[in-house]
């Protein structure tokens, strides 16, 4: 992507991913991130506006998306140098229905972040939980911790040569078993 010699740490999502940001460790991990890299930038694409109060902190370091048609969001996405898919895993307890198991609201998400980071050719970094555990193998997945989001950050933008080459590859595959042309 051409970032003018930024690393763009990208999001894209809905206005129900709010806790996700506030109880992963991403907030905290990023914080360090931006202290440590003064060339990187959070690209947040959509129309969320209750995390501002988080983001006021980092300034012009976030760059915001507004909505895009479906159709060109393959091209925002691939603007990424790294791709994030934080979730909130705290259980819900008690369950949200009657016989329910004890589980989080966002492990009941699809996996669409990471196919989407996936098909792009983009590394990326999501939390360990059932949502992203079939795409364990093409991704980095972290416990929501911000120390373990700093780390799996770290690793990605220090060698993004590297995680790029093989997110590509990772692309070929993506390509060829979770998209709908093939399918």
């Amino acid at each position: 992507p051409d970032s003018e010699g930024q690393l763009i740490i990208g999001w894209g999502g809905s206005i129900s991913h709010v806790d996700s940001w506030l109880y992963s460790g991403i907030v905290g991990a990023l914080d360090r991130i931006f202290e440590k890299y003064p060339q990187a930038r959070l690209k947040f694409c959509g129309h969320e506006g209750r995390l501002d109060s988080v983001f006021a902190r980092w300034g012009d370091r976030v760059l915001r998306q507004s909505g895009v048609k479906p159709e060109h969001w393959p091209q925002v996405v691939s603007t990424f140098d790294v791709g994030i898919a934080p979730l909130d895993l705290r259980p819900l307890d008690p369950p949200w229905r009657p016989g329910a198991p004890v589980a989080s609201y966002d492990e009941r998400r699809s996996w669409l972040k990471g196919i989407e980071y996936l098909s792009a050719g983009v590394p990326w970094v999501g939390s360990t939980g059932a949502t992203y555990a079939d795409l364990r193998r093409w991704g980095t997945l972290v416990e929501s911790t911000p120390d373990a989001w700093f780390a799996a950050l770290d690793t990605k933008l220090s060698h993004l040569a590297t995680e790029k080459a093989k997110a590509w590859d990772n692309r070929r595959w993506a390509l060829k078993h979770v998209t709908f042309e093939p399918n």
